[in-house]
């Protein structure tokens, strides 16, 4: 019966061995296996991600590029029109007509008007006429006749502006414009 035991001693050895082997053969296996392949996974999203951002960073900047050549000509087309506007300005006696065409659209807009010319001021460039127009109506009315006179060919500078509410739910205030004459 000792040698029973001696052999099932001898065998639980290589058991062991064995079984360490296998557990090695099993964990090297799960990492080429099983792992590895997901650290492949893992770097191609990286990579992938990497790219991704770059794009984006490309995307940015193209959009901004295109912004700058949009209001580069944005401003192209501005300064060509100020120079149009400004090399056939009103001359002296159309001021007068000039004040009617304000007061009759002003009227038109449904607004109560009452308009002054004040003085002229003459710069090294320029000859200007400032105009005061007193208006009363509604904040549509108003806002409609301020489109209407951004429309006009005139070049017209809006130097002061208020507005007061009435009790007639009605505003009124004055719109101060200054234009070049020659």
């Amino acid at each position: 019966m000792r040698w029973i035991n001696e052999l099932t001693n001898v065998i639980k050895v290589p058991t062991i061995i064995i079984g360490l082997i296998l557990l090695i053969a099993v964990n090297i296996g799960m990492n080429y296996l099983i792992l590895g392949p997901y650290d492949d996974t893992v770097q191609k999203s990286k990579l992938r991600t990497n790219q991704l951002t770059e794009t984006v960073l490309q995307l940015k900047a193209a959009k901004i590029n295109s912004l700058i050549e949009f209001y580069n000509a944005e401003v192209e087309y501005l300064s060509k029109k100020e120079t149009e506007l400004f090399s056939h300005p009103l001359a002296i006696e159309q001021i007068p007509l000039f004040m009617s065409r304000l007061e009759r659209e002003a009227t038109k807009a449904g607004l109560s008007v009452n308009s002054s010319r004040d003085k002229y001021k003459n710069s090294e460039e320029f000859k200007t006429v400032s105009l005061t127009l007193k208006i009363q109506g509604s904040f549509q009315q108003i806002l409609n006749f301020l489109r209407l006179l951004e429309s006009w060919d005139e070049v017209l500078l809006i130097s002061d502006f208020s507005l007061k509410k009435r009790g007639d739910a009605k505003l009124s205030g004055h719109l101060k414009l200054i234009s070049v004459v020659k």
